[in-house]
């Protein structure tokens, strides 16, 4: 018999796309690629057998589905924007009141002559003179008020002075708000939330045939910055609701120039100090999911709930002292002494850059490693803890500076 004809399917041509979705479990086409290592996103179909007495030896004759798993883990590098949605989502959300999408100064000033409503793609401003279709503004809740919510939209058409943008806008804008022109980098602040945004998980294979998972909720999230000749690296563990066959998959498309970021880009401070004897750090954020499935006519769950917030994670430095003031680590983890812990990315030339804040860690463990022939090293464990008081109500947060002006 003659070898049946298969064309074989490259795994270099693999990707991951992504995209929010509206509403939860709701597919959507991919609108961001992460540049992977690798994506384990698979199927369990919830087989079993029950194991019943009928004058039979067969263990299982009945073929059943119960609860069907939609779980595996995206890894790849760090980037400033390609598929930041994985980070958003393990935190909690974009462009919340109060805080918004900014952009760095560009051409072009003016005020609101009316009021805007939720969902507008147009406002009508005092002048338009000085903008240009394709040019990114910024709009502002109101100019005096003591708290802004900046919304940026690129200009698709002007006319007289009606400028209108293909995105709506999320927030209310009242007259004499301020419309300025904007540039790259802009700046996006990600707020923790109770509740978290679902991602449509696109799984490419071998750029024949994907696997388009819906209802994708960020169960773990792991960052990772060690030295060495390696990028700085995401794992997101994954849970979703179900799965479908795209027999064409979504155009892969990638932000460039968009490079990831390595340990040369990185700062860390803790305690109030800047550590530059640091040689990897690793933040760990466990949103605790729950699924749980009801009677929806559905074999993949119902609700996919993120039940509790774990933030955690290791700290390797070269050793320096004990129980100095600002080196010595052991002495504060034996006194339980709570501080703020910084990490940033920064790439050079304004090209992106990653800042993660935990306001509250108290280190939980401390080792000494000695070696005949290495300089002692110390890992220092911390567990990070929600501060009761202070501006700082958070356990985590983020500040995402990039090249993309609309929120995640």
């Amino acid at each position: 018999m003659a070898f049946p004809t298969i064309t074989e399917k490259y795994g270099s041509l693999s990707a991951t796309g992504l995209a929010k979705e509206a509403t939860f479990g709701t597919p959507v086409a991919a609108t961001t690629f992460l540049p992977m290592t690798g994506n384990t996103m698979e199927e369990d179909p919830g087989w079993f057998a029950p194991h019943l007495m009928q004058n039979l030896r067969d263990l299982q004759v009945y073929n059943l589905y119960g609860e069907a798993h939609y779980t595996g883990a995206i890894d790849g590098p760090l980037f400033p924007a390609n598929a930041m949605e994985l980070l958003v989502s393990s935190i909690g959300a974009d462009n919340l009141a109060g805080a918004g999408v900014t952009g760095a100064a560009g051409t072009g000033s003016t005020t609101l002559s009316a009021g805007v409503s939720i969902g507008a793609t147009s406002i009508t401003v005092a002048s338009a003179s000085g903008f240009t279709v394709g040019q990114v503004i910024q709009i502002d809740v109101n100019g005096t008020g003591p708290t802004t919510t900046a919304e940026c939209r690129a200009i698709t058409t002007i006319v007289s002075t009606t400028i209108s943008f293909s995105t709506a806008l999320v927030y209310a804008h009242l007259s004499s708000a301020a419309v300025v022109g904007v540039v790259a980098p802009y700046t996006h602040t990600i707020q923790e939330q109770n509740t978290l945004s679902s991602l449509t998980v696109e799984k490419n294979i071998g750029g024949y045939q994907s696997l388009q998972f819906a209802g994708c909720k960020v169960g773990k999230f792991d960052l990772k910055a060690p030295t060495g000749n390696e990028a700085v690296s995401i794992s997101a563990n994954m849970v979703g609701q179900s799965v479908a066959i795209l027999t064409t998959p979504t155009t892969v498309s990638v932000l460039t120039p968009d490079i990831p970021f390595v340990f040369a880009e990185a700062t860390l401070s803790i305690f109030g100090s800047l550590r530059s004897e640091v040689s990897n750090t690793t933040v760990s954020i466990d949103n605790g999911l729950k699924e749980t499935y009801t009677y929806s006519g559905q074999h993949g769950p119902s609700f996919i709930t993120p039940v509790t917030l774990h933030t955690s994670g290791t700290i390797d430095l070269v050793f320096d002292s004990l129980n100095d003031s600002t080196y010595g680590d052991f002495t504060r983890m034996a006194n339980g002494t709570t501080g703020a812990y910084t990490f940033t990315l920064t790439h050079p030339a304004s090209a992106g850059t990653i800042t993660i804040s935990q306001p509250q860690i108290v280190l939980s463990k401390y080792a000494n490693d000695l070696k005949m022939d290495d300089v002692v090293m110390s890992t220092l464990t911390y567990e990070a803890s929600r501060p009761l008081s202070g501006a700082s109500q958070y356990t985590i947060q983020a500040t995402v500076v990039n090249s993309v002006f609309l929120p995640y």
